[in-house]
């Protein structure tokens, strides 16, 4: 049978172990790229509480959002009936379920909203900040984060086409129904040049006029 260690060589095993991790994470506080990392987040933090506590909100968005969903949480569930501001509804069911929920913590209330997203965007740029310093890539500098820059203002850009487009032009299924009346119109006329249509009233007045003769 295996003898179990001394309780004081095991205690001296657990203040080794405790103390290396202790020396691991004062080392990694020390590193330049964590340093520079946790000064962004923290000027960052500062700005976004200066601008919630000082910037007024313009109300673009938030109100005509919150009456889609007092629309959907009124038992409405017919999309042209669910309306705002801006117009009428044009995202998908899960927006509504997300906006419920947020109706629900903030209370309706513009300010307790721009705090929630503000802790929302901090956590977020803290995730993406500990990823870049984990895998020894420069912070601003490598290609992916210029990459993921460049596919965030497209997405931004599309979302704001696809939400002018179906405000608009009537979005997908305007554009389905336009192709489709378009494909029967020219179906219509290629069938017509290859078997025109009989005029009856032609050959009555060529009848006539043979009489005539």
């Amino acid at each position: 049978m295996e003898s179990s260690p001394p309780p004081k060589l095991e205690g001296r095993r657990r203040s080794k172990t405790s103390s290396s991790d202790c020396a691991a994470g004062v080392l990694w506080f020390k590193s330049p790229k964590v340093a520079f990392a946790l000064a962004l987040l923290a000027s960052d933090a500062v700005l976004v509480s200066l601008i919630i506590a000082y910037v007024p909100y313009t109300k673009i968005d938030w109100d005509a959002y919150m009456s889609q969903v007092s629309g959907f949480l009124g038992g409405e569930r017919d999309y042209g009936n669910l309306k705002g501001d801006i117009g009428p509804l044009v995202y998908p069911a899960g927006f509504l379920y997300v906006y419920s929920f947020l109706q629900h913590v903030t209370g309706g209330e513009v300010y307790r909203a721009r705090i929630l997203f503000g802790i929302l965007y901090i956590i977020n740029l803290g995730i993406v900040f500990f990823i870049h310093v984990k895998t020894d890539v420069l912070i601003f500098v490598s290609k992916g984060f210029a990459l993921s820059l460049l596919v965030a203002h497209l997405m931004l850009l599309t979302t704001f086409a696809h939400y002018r487009w179906c405000k608009h032009e009537g979005g997908l299924l305007r554009y389905l129904y336009l192709i489709q009346s378009n494909y029967i119109y020219v179906l219509n006329i290629s069938l017509w040049a290859q078997a025109p249509p009989e005029y009856p009233y032609a050959d009555d007045k060529s009848s006539v006029r043979d009489k005539d003769e």
